[in-house]
């Protein structure tokens, strides 16, 4: 019995000499009506049905993008414009700095929302409709031309349809994100 505590404590003593692995989590949710093909920077690309959430952990300084596309797109090269969002992880500092950016144009809604206990951040998001609010000089239409799958940029335009999307937010008390594409 003494030799087994004895091989307990050297073993917590080995672990106790790394520190553990600070992570955040995105859980990514697809709430509209068609498979989304999701990117992100550094990461393996999926593709993610309508109504699934897929959940993603990273390391608390990782520091990138993530947009969707039709899910089509896994098959095909799409260079259309998209919505992103941008998330940038503290690391040590502990504030994380995320928005919806809109710079590049539009095709989704996009919202991040900070999540977990005591978390009281902000929410970025954009959400217009692609038919109704993009001028016609502006649309990028399906190769059929059947369908308009986004919106090329328009600064004055995207600062009255969503004023957050140039605005970045901060924050210090959540550990993980929800990420609404669709």
């Amino acid at each position: 019995m003494y030799r087994i505590m004895l091989a307990v404590c050297a073993l917590l003593q080995v672990v106790s000499a790394f520190p553990p692995r600070h992570i955040k989590g995105i859980q990514i949710k697809n709430t509209g009506l068609e498979g989304l093909w999701i990117e992100m920077t550094n990461e393996d690309s999926f593709a993610l049905p309508p109504g699934q959430m897929a959940s993603v952990i990273l390391e608390d300084t990782w520091s990138g993008k993530i947009f969707a596309r039709s899910e089509d797109c896994q098959y095909k090269k799409c260079n259309s414009p998209y919505t992103v969002a941008e998330l940038n992880f503290g690391g040590d500092s502990k504030e994380d700095k995320y928005r919806v950016s809109v710079a590049n144009g539009y095709n989704k809604p996009i919202k991040i929302q900070p999540t977990g206990l005591n978390s009281f951040c902000k929410i970025s998001t954009c959400n217009f409709k692609l038919k109704e609010n993009c001028p016609k000089t502006h649309q990028v239409t399906s190769e059929d031309n059947d369908n308009i799958v986004s919106c090329k940029a328009i600064p004055e335009v995207f600062e009255k349809l969503c004023p957050q999307a140039t605005e970045l937010f901060s924050c210090k008390t959540s550990n993980t994100y929800f990420v609404a594409i669709g």
